[in-house]
């Protein structure tokens, strides 16, 4: 039996209009399950990203408990650097500095400037009562030094009760901040944070299981279901097409003014694809050996095929209703517990910014220590800087005392030179006076003589002169 044209056009319409239908609803649920799997992914990044985070605080927190507090603060700087060198160390050193400078200044304290007092001896003479070495006039050898900084180190001594006490205040804040880290933060919020992220977000817990393993294979196995559902109806609406195609040529042929029909048509059936049907529907006019009893065949078998299939259209569309529905059920509860863990994270993320933030003030903490440690820091340079002028002070008043002693030996030395000098004078005048005598007696030899005969002005004033043909005079520099 032929379909007229009309009937069969009402085939293609009911399974096109079916097929679209199907189309709608598949489109939307697909395009809910990209939202929902591109909101997955965007969580499971952002998780990804937040347990970078987690990783990177642990390693801060653990660099600041460990290598700033731990090394840096407590054992290099508090122990090595301040209570152990500053208060210890330095302060040995000051006071070693400090004493020998003080016996120095009370040696030379103590040292007569004897040579003062030797020079004034004989400017005393006259006086009724003379001076003794030791009284409140005689001059010390400390008189001549300068005492600007011989209690400079003393000064800096009379800090350190101020010094011990802030770095004991320092190190009473260094602990109350390393407790903190270690209970608050190492034992306490860091591992808290690390166990709900473990227990909420970790690949372990079910639930991420069930979200992230669970879930696209179920929604991958629906999107399949529906893949089939609309292949189904399209080879149904193809099938129509085939249909159509046939009975517009058969009528075609029925109207063909040589009255001839179609002597050979494909076979169609059940086991045909929809490529095949495809190739069918684009020779199904076209002329070959078999015969138009096998053609009605094949039309007959297509026709049954056809109209069952129309039958079910209304069974396959609420088989897909009930399919999407229970699709996006899943998908519903999928997108809840995804709200659900969005919540988690968000919440861990704000647990994160306050623990980032509270490492930020420890931070500004340590600003505290790297004040303290610039001001002592000045502090132990300036004592250094002291204690050199001091070993420089100490070593001119070795010197100076060195070259006094060597003065006391040079002026010896002169006196002994003045003596030998004096000595030569006195034989010098001795001889002069002896032989000046000799010569006082031979010129009155010689006047009584020859006084009377020669007259006063063959010679003037040296005939009777009897002054000294020598005048000496000298005199001796006071030792």
């Amino acid at each position: 039996m032929i379909m007229k044209e009309v009937d069969v056009k009402i085939l293609v319409e009911h399974a096109r209009k079916t097929l679209v239908e199907a189309q709608i609803l598949c489109q939307e649920t697909n395009l809910q399950i990209f939202e929902y799997e591109n909101e997955l992914d965007r969580w499971q990044q952002s998780c990804g990203k937040l347990k970078f985070i987690i990783d990177c605080l642990k390693q801060q927190v653990g660099f600041l408990y460990h290598c700033i507090l731990e090394k840096s603060i407590e054992k290099n700087l508090i122990h090595n650097e301040w209570e152990k060198f500053i208060l210890v160390d330095l302060v040995e050193e000051m006071t070693l500095w400090q004493n020998r400078i003080s016996k120095q200044i009370e040696k030379l304290d103590d040292l007569d400037n004897v040579l003062l007092f030797k020079g004034n001896e004989k400017n005393q003479e006259e006086e009724e009562e003379e001076e003794e070495p030791g009284s409140e006039s005689v001059q010390k050898l400390g008189d001549y030094v300068s005492r600007e900084n011989i209690f400079i180190l003393k000064e800096r001594l009379q800090e350190i009760p101020t010094i011990q006490r802030q770095i004991e205040n320092i190190r009473s804040q260094y602990t109350k901040m390393y407790v903190k880290v270690k209970d608050n933060l190492i034992d306490s919020k860091l591992k808290d944070l690390e166990k709900e992220y473990q227990n909420k977000l970790n690949i372990q817990d079910k639930q991420v299981f069930e979200l992230t393993n669970i879930s696209p294979q179920v929604l991958k196995s629906f999107e399949i279901e529906l893949v089939d559902f609309l292949s189904s109806l399209t080879d149904h609406f193809d099938k129509c097409q085939l249909l159509e195609s046939y009975v517009t040529g058969q009528n075609k042929l029925d109207t063909n003014p040589d009255g001839k029909p179609d002597e050979t048509r494909d076979r169609v059936g059940d086991d045909l694809t929809v490529d095949e049907l495809e190739e069918k529907k684009k020779d199904i006019s076209a002329p070959n050996d078999l015969s138009k009893s096998e053609t009605d065949a094949d039309y007959e078998m297509l026709l049954e095929i056809v109209t069952k299939d129309n039958n079910d259209l209304e069974f396959v569309l609420k088989t897909l209703n009930e399919t999407i529905e229970l699709g996006t059920s899943r998908l519903s509860s999928y997108k809840e517990l995804l709200s659900e863990k969005i919540g988690m994270k968000d919440e861990l993320h704000n647990q994160v910014k306050k623990l980032i933030e509270e490492v930020l003030k420890y931070q500004e903490y340590l600003m505290i220590f790297k004040d303290i440690s610039d001001l002592l820091t000045t502090f132990k340079e300036g004592c250094m800087d002291d204690i050199r002028v001091v070993e420089d002070l100490c070593e001119f008043y070795t010197n100076f005392e060195k070259s006094y002693q060597n003065l006391l030996k040079e002026v010896e030395r002169r006196k002994q030179v003045r003596n030998k000098m004096e000595i030569i004078l006195n034989e010098c005048d001795n001889k002069l006076q002896k032989l000046n005598s000799r010569d006082q007696k031979m010129r009155e030899i010689f006047l009584n003589e020859n006084g009377n005969f020669l007259p006063e002005n063959i010679w003037p004033n040296k005939i009777d002169d009897f002054k000294p043909l020598y005048h000496l005079d000298y005199s001796l520099e006071d030792v």
